[in-house]
Order: structure tokens, then sequence, then C-alpha cells
């Protein structure tokens, strides 16, 4: 597929243009283009810039509030409760984590729990900002049902995904972030764009059996199995628990009929544990991930990978060479573009980019 590179801070410049004319302050719109970039930054590109049409079309249609008035539910202590009144998941995770390293600073340790939010975009981008603030980071949240339950035919918990993060030295960083189902619901909506065949273990159909195009799926499959069921109800009971807000089953399910208005009562849990009494941590960690790096590898001539590992790569070269855009993702920018009278500099200097692509901006409204 043709595509093309665009420098982040470019991306970031026209998109906080676009979430200021929806009414969205500097700071909030910051947020909300540093959640997309860090994702296609990392080499994340299900949870990037290809949703940038994607809020956009949720922010068009009423279905996320962009008008937000957060609220504490309650406060005990390290223990915060936030009321996100259905805001952009991005942002209400970026005051979420804001509020977890403050506190965990103040008491060693915090929980922040959301309730009445939406979609927040890769769950690292949180732990990274907690690991950035001499915190070990961990952060989850749950999902629309899409995951069927090991032995299961029905989509019935989310993919609900955990990521724990910690920093080691400079720009370095150990860091998980992984779904508790075999994938996310937005590689399979990536499969299905590219009309590709999905990998077996993936998804299932109606009658449970291997699901072999998006089109097809039922439901997606947990990680592991019962393992991964367990895992995911773990963080569901977490977040909507500690939330007080919705679990799973009583929201609307994306594999449905879900209305574009319908709003989601997404619950997110962010846990920061503060390092600064903690001696010798990151000499251990860093001692720990070397020696894991060091074993044998299956592969000659090929290091053994640590989470974080790869996005780091990604990270380098896309900083230095910019964010890979594919002629449908420039096409869906200029889109925006023309709504919203912003002229960015690097569309200016594509040419004749209508004769790159052929359909028209694709309404997807699904992206777990």
């Amino acid at each position: 597929m043709q595509q093309i590179r665009i420098k982040s801070e470019e991306l970031k410049s026209f998109f906080i243009q676009v979430f200021q004319s929806y009414e969205f302050n500097y700071q909030q719109s910051a947020y909300l283009a540093d959640g997309l970039l860090f994702a296609s930054l990392k080499g994340i590109d299900t949870h990037g810039i290809r949703l940038f049409p994607v809020y956009c079309k949720q922010f068009d249609s009423g279905y996320i509030n962009c008008k937000p008035n957060f609220t504490i539910a309650g406060s005990h202590g390290s223990f915060i409760q936030i009321n996100a009144d259905y805001s952009p998941g991005l942002l209400s995770g970026c005051v979420a984590t804001k509020i977890a390293i403050e506190k965990a600073h103040k008491y060693g340790i915090s929980v922040v729990a959301v309730e009445k939010s939406n979609h927040y975009g890769a769950s690292s981008y949180y732990t990274t900002q907690m690991a950035e603030n001499n915190c070990i980071g961990i952060s989850m949240t749950n999902s629309d049902p899409l995951v069927a339950v090991s032995g299961s035919i029905e989509p019935t918990i989310g993919t609900n995904p955990i990521s724990i993060a910690v920093k080691y030295g400079r720009e370095r960083y150990f860091c998980l972030d992984m779904t508790t189902s075999q994938t996310s619901f937005s590689k399979i909506k990536l499969f299905g764009e590219k009309n590709m065949k999905l990998d077996r273990g993936w998804a299932q159909n109606r009658t449970g059996k291997h699901a072999m195009f998006a089109e097809d799926v039922y439901a997606m499959l947990p990680l592991g199995g019962y393992k991964g069921s367990g895992l995911g109800m773990a963080i569901d009971i977490l977040c909507s628990g500690l939330s007080q807000g919705a679990f799973t089953n009583n929201i609307s399910p994306v594999l449905g009929n879900k209305r574009i208005n319908e709003k989601d009562a997404v619950s997110h849990l962010f846990i920061a544990i503060s390092l600064k009494k903690v001696k010798n941590f990151e000499s251990k960690i860093k001692n720990f991930l070397t020696y894991v790096r060091d074993i044998e590898s299956i592969k000659k001539n090929e290091q053994v990978r640590v989470p974080g590992d790869r996005s780091e790569k990604f990270f380098k070269k896309r900083t230095s060479l910019g964010i890979p855009v594919t002629p449908k993702q420039l096409e869906q920018i200029q889109e925006i573009a023309l709504n919203h009278k912003i002229k960015p500099p690097f569309l200016e200097e594509k040419a004749e980019l209508k004769s790159f692509v052929q359909e028209p901006m694709q309404k997807v409204y699904a992206f777990y």
C-alpha cells in the first residue's frame, strides 16, 4: 500500500486546531492529540492516528461529550473516584493520571478510578506518563462486550487491556501493554479494511468456529483460554467496582445494533506507585532486563526482546522519519480539514490527493 510520512509535530498542530474547533481548550486538545500520536510513534497503529476520524465522527454526533464536567465522586486519601461525564477517554485518562501521580508522591501509592468515560486509546499512554514521573504505572480499562468467555459463544466481556510501565534509564521503559483477548478489536477492523484473513484463534463466528474474515466475527477469543477470561473479568471488577461505573454487561455491545448517539459508560483504573523512597530500583531493573535480553535467542543474530523494546525502535524511527500515513488516512484527514476550514501545511505538499483513494471515508464507530 502506498503511503507517505508526516512529522508528528505537523500532525499535532493540525489535530489541536481541529479539537479546539470542538471547543476543547488548548490543554485538552493537546492531551487528545498526544494520545493518538503516542500510539502511532510507538508502532501501535491500531490506536493511533487511524482513530482521528473516528473520534471526530463521535464528536460530531454527540456520542462523546465535548464539554465534560469532571467531578470527584469520592475522595478517600490516596483513593479517588472520578465521574468523567462521558468525556473522551484520552482526556479523562490524562486527568486521572495527573491526579494519580500527585497522590502517589504524597501517600506512596494511589488508586484513581474513573466512570462514565469512553475509549481511552493505548493503555501505555498513561503508564508511560507515570513512569516518566518516577512511578510504577498501572492502567486498565473495561470495554464493550466483545470477547467470549472461554468455552462460550456469546460476546460477554471486553478486551479489557492492561499496561504496566517502569522507567529504568534515559528514554528507556519496561512497558507491558496487552489486551486480555488474543488481539485488539482495532486490529480486526484493520484487517477487515485490508480484506486480510484473520489469524486462527483471534475470533469465532456465530457457531463457535474460526472466523476467517472480519465480517465473520461474532465474538473475539480470550488470551490463553480461561486464563484470559479470568484476567478480563478481574479487570472489569477492578475498573467498574471501584469506580461505581458500568460493568461490561451494561455497556452497549459493539457487535450488536449500536446507535451512534448512545453513550457508553466505560470505566478505567489508574494505579501509581511512587519510587522516591525505593533504593536502587532503577539499577536492579536494568540488570534484570539485561539478563533477560542476553539469554540465547532461538533466532540467530536477534536479541531476546522485553516489553517496550519494539516500541522503542518504532519511536526512534518514526520520530526521525515521520509517521506513516496511508492514502486512505490522508483522504480522511483532508475531508476533516475541509469541513473545519483548516489548511495544514503537510496537505498542501501532497499533490492530487483525490487520485490516491477511490472510496469515501469509512464510517467506523467501533474501535476497541
